[in-house]
């Protein structure tokens, strides 16, 4: 689940909220006051703003998530990727043995190979997995970074400007009435008001992190029902650190010398186990709060700085009236 579903549950039905109360101000207020097609105006460019300033709004935290996930808070992985970038490389496992419960399955006095051809079938079949799995943990993540920004840069170049201009619109009309319409009001209180909650939501969850950290042991902070938490891949322990997975590994390089099909796999079956190592020792040292840290950082700052813009013009418009 995206980081920011979260927001996107607070941020869409006031949206949808603020349009409608814009409309009703248009239609019941303004037309009492200017011709309907000036009031429709109005609403319009005043909609059009509010909308153009989320988008800007929204592009703008998501560059600041990219470069924190990409420089600070690299744990902070897209969902998308994380299994590709986290996985355990695919293990060998043989379809007529069982990896729990049989002992291995050669020794020194193995002078047949035990393998049947389906094993071989299977074990080409993951070889060539295998090799997939190096080829995409091998990808530079940077290269998905990139594509993000050129997503949201493309957002932003287009939204910017749109906002702009129907921003300059709407206070030039708002400027030339002699009655003036309580739809810019709502306009400015609407976007103070979104900007505030999701800033008071940003340090709400920054807090409850705090809270985990400080007060759980860390085995009990991961949440399953979190839109952060990440399940590992499964790995059952056995004995002595063992696991299936290495397990059964195990038991075909133990079979090497009995077993062509399995010589020619030992150099792949060997460096299997580093790599498997080397990713659970990866996952134990993820920080499961970056996705957090990364997310609401940057719409605290954003939001603070709407926020304060926003209601300082109220401010000083009321001194004024």
């Amino acid at each position: 689940m995206s980081p920011f579903f979260r927001y996107f549950i607070f941020v869409v039905p006031v949206t949808f909220v603020i349009c409608l109360v814009l409309l009703l101000i248009a239609i019941f207020q303004d037309t009492k006051h200017v011709s309907k097609s000036k009031a429709m105006l109005n609403l319009f460019l005043s909609i059009m703003s509010f909308l153009g300033l989320l988008a800007v709004v929204g592009s703008i935290i998501y560059l600041g998530y990219i470069g924190l996930r990409s420089w600070v808070f690299k744990d902070a992985l897209p969902l998308a990727y994380f299994y590709e970038y986290n996985s355990t490389p695919p293990t060998p496992y043989l379809g007529s043995k069982d990896p729990f419960t049989r002992p291995a399955l050669c020794n020194e006095k193995t002078t047949e190979c035990p393998l049947a051809e389906q094993d071989k079938f299977d074990l080409a079949n993951w070889a060539t997995n295998y090799d997939d799995w190096k080829i995409t943990t091998k990808n530079d993540l940077s290269l998905s970074n990139r594509k993000d920004i050129i997503d949201v840069l493309s957002v932003f170049l287009v939204a910017l400007p749109l906002f702009l201009l129907f921003l300059w619109l709407m206070e030039k009309k708002h400027r030339k009435l002699t009655e003036k319409s309580n739809v810019r009001t709502v306009y400015y209180y609407g976007v103070s008001f979104l900007a505030l909650g999701a800033g008071v939501i940003s340090i709400g969850i920054l807090i409850n992190v705090g809270l985990k950290i400080w007060f759980l042991p860390p085995e009990k902070q991961v949440d399953n029902f979190g839109s952060f938490a990440r399940p590992m891949p499964f790995s059952a322990p056995l004995n002595d650190g063992e696991t299936i997975e290495t397990r059964s590994v195990e038991q075909l390089l133990s079979c090497a010398k009995s077993c062509v099909m399995i010589e020619e796999y030992e150099a792949k079956l060997t460096t299997w186990k580093q790599d498997y190592k080397n990713t659970l020792d990866k996952q134990k040292s993820l920080n499961q709060y970056h996705d957090e840290y990364a997310t609401t950082l940057p719409i605290i700052l954003v939001t603070s700085l709407v926020f304060c813009y926003h209601f300082l013009v109220l401010r000083m418009e009321g001194k004024e009236t």
